[in-house]
């Protein structure tokens, strides 16, 4: 059986492929999406999870103590590391936002989650170096907040990103 195909009949074939394959395609990048606001769901729940076992050590510290004393020497270096960390997370996450890209601000809260933590053992140890009675207990205190503000702000990212997820697959 041979077909033929008419003049007429190839506008209305290229149109009927071309309606297809957008279909495909807008399917395609909703699926896409779907993945990776699902990567930053659980992105943020591990966000939260180090939040909450960098709490947990603070409070054993808060409630046990640690005994390291730090030299001045490396109370300095410990000091200068935790500023460089939070200036440049800070700094490299107000660039990220210009981005709209929710993968690359994630990365940049773990970022920022780590220059908190270096903030706090920054603490602890110009407290040791001052051989100070209330280091453990201050910084102990001081840990559990950034943990907590770090659980809080990766299940902020887990809701936030889950509702899109939502959004997406109705």
């Amino acid at each position: 059986m041979v077909f033929i195909i008419s003049f007429w009949s190839f506008p209305k074939l290229g149109f009927t492929i071309a309606i297809h394959s957008f279909a495909l395609a807008k399917q395609q990048h909703q699926k896409k999406r779907l993945g990776v606001y699902h990567e930053i769901v659980i992105g943020g729940l591990l966000l939260s999870l180090v939040g909450l076992s960098f709490a947990g050590f603070s409070g054993l510290m808060l409630f046990h103590g640690y005994q390291e004393r730090f030299s001045n020497n490396l109370t300095y270096m410990i000091a200068f590391m935790g500023f460089i960390k939070t200036g440049t997370s800070a700094t490299s996450l107000v660039r990220a936002r210009k981005l709209h890209n929710p993968l690359i601000q994630l990365i940049k809260a773990f970022n920022v989650a780590n220059a908190a933590v270096a903030i706090v053992l920054t603490q602890f140890a110009i407290l040791s170096m001052e051989h100070s009675p209330v280091a453990n207990f201050s910084t102990g205190l001081f840990g559990l907040v950034i943990g907590g503000l770090i659980a809080i702000g990766g299940l902020w990212i887990t809701f936030k990103y889950e509702r899109r997820a939502v959004k997406v697959t109705h």
